[in-house]
């Protein structure tokens, strides 16, 4: 008896699949959506849309279905009872195209502001290089390109790096990344080797359907 009580603890909980569920819908004999039966008269050749049943939204709890201590009912009528929030509102009031936990919300914040603060400075574009500054530039770069990297002339020359590649290209330091690239193929193993492979291969037929 105490080894069958200890088999039983042992054994994993048990939970309901999907496979189960739909064994319990068909034994119970759940019908199906009206909208979802075919009527013999009428030929349907559209698509039907039938979204599950869901919870109500706080979020969208209408204004008449507020309590009227709720504090979400004056913020959800004219903006002018926005701006007193906490006060008794009018059902006569045009309500906003908001839902009132949002008009609730911007009343505690206050209006937004007219213009939106800028994340980082707008890019201007300079063309302040001369003929001889880029001549400076391929000369830096073709003489040691380790220690004067894309970045550095970059900075030293106030332009982009996509500047600094596109007139001093350096073969050198593409020979040396291409070494590491293949350096690191090298340590591939043979599962990621056959799907960068495959991946090419399919690349390639991009072009051709």
């Amino acid at each position: 008896m105490r080894t069958q009580r200890l088999a039983l603890l042992r054994q994993p909980l048990q939970r309901r699949a999907e496979s189960t569920a739909r064994r319990l819908r068909v034994k119970h004999g759940v019908p199906p959506a009206p909208s979802f039966i075919p009527e013999p008269e009428i030929k349907q050749d559209h698509i039907i849309y039938n979204p599950p049943s869901s919870l109500p939204n706080v979020y969208h709890t209408p204004t008449k279905f507020l309590p009227a201590s709720d504090p979400r009912r004056p913020a959800s009528t004219s903006p002018a009872a926005v701006a007193t929030a906490g006060t008794a509102s009018t059902d006569a009031a045009a309500p906003i195209d908001l839902s009132p936990t949002a008009l609730l919300a911007r009343a505690k914040l206050g209006p937004a502001p007219s213009t939106l603060p800028l994340v980082s400075a707008p890019h201007e574009r300079r063309y302040h290089l001369t003929q001889a500054d880029v001549s400076e530039l391929r000369r830096l770069r073709a003489e040691d390109h380790k220690q004067w990297t894309v970045k550095r002339l970059a900075q030293k020359f106030e332009c982009s790096e996509a500047f600094v590649r596109l007139c001093a290209f350096s073969v050198e330091a593409k020979a040396e990344q291409d070494q590491k690239i293949d350096a690191i193929r090298n340590r591939w193993g043979r599962t990621k080797r056959e799907a960068r492979e495959e991946r090419g291969r399919r690349r390639e037929q991009w072009g051709e359907a």
